[in-house]
């Protein structure tokens, strides 16, 4: 549906614009230079001249008014890879490119690592404070599986930054800050 009204909204804008063109001829070779090269010389001509260009700019504007509304609601699973009539699936490992930097031993370790066992009790709320709710940052060695706090000066230069609940969920320990 929303591909049939592009369509339509791009034909009868087009058809709009050839029309008002066309007067602009009609009236002189500088009217019709100016309305296809000047910017919005094309509407300073329907402004002075709208008698002769009332129709042509009403159906310029339609199919403008047209594209923009198919546009608005062309529904997102358009823009898909998915067939039409099959069913969408949950997005997997493979579908994302893995990330260029990174490193080949962490991208095995991470994958070896056995999915976390699954909680069959409800899980408690509680009111999370303000302070608690910042995402504390830590950096990671890959090579020693430790992690050190921000306010450590004495991390290595070659640790990356990453979440602290990250660090502490790929198995990395807390090294004693000097």
């Amino acid at each position: 549906m929303a591909g049939v009204m592009l369509v339509l909204g791009a034909l009868a804008a087009l058809v709009g614009g050839i029309l008002v063109l066309n007067a602009a001829f009609k009236t002189s070779l500088l009217w019709g230079l100016a309305s296809l090269f000047i910017p919005f010389g094309a509407f300073v001509y329907v402004a002075k001249h709208w008698d002769q260009t009332r129709r042509g700019f009403t159906c310029w504007i339609a199919g403008f008014a047209l594209v923009v509304l198919a546009l608005i609601i062309a529904p997102a699973a358009a823009v898909t890879d998915q067939s039409i009539g099959e069913e969408p699936r949950p997005a997997l490992v493979e579908d994302f490119a893995p990330v260029a930097s990174m490193d080949v031993e962490f991208a095995e370790r991470a994958q070896a690592r056995p999915a976390a066992p699954r909680r069959e009790e409800p899980v408690a709320m509680s009111v999370i404070p303000e302070a608690a709710k910042k995402v504390q940052q830590v950096y990671v060695e890959q090579s020693s599986g430790r992690y050190w706090t921000e306010s450590c000066k004495s991390r290595p230069a070659s640790a990356g930054r990453v979440a602290k609940s990250v660090a502490i969920m790929q198995g990395y320990t807390e090294a004693p800050c000097d």
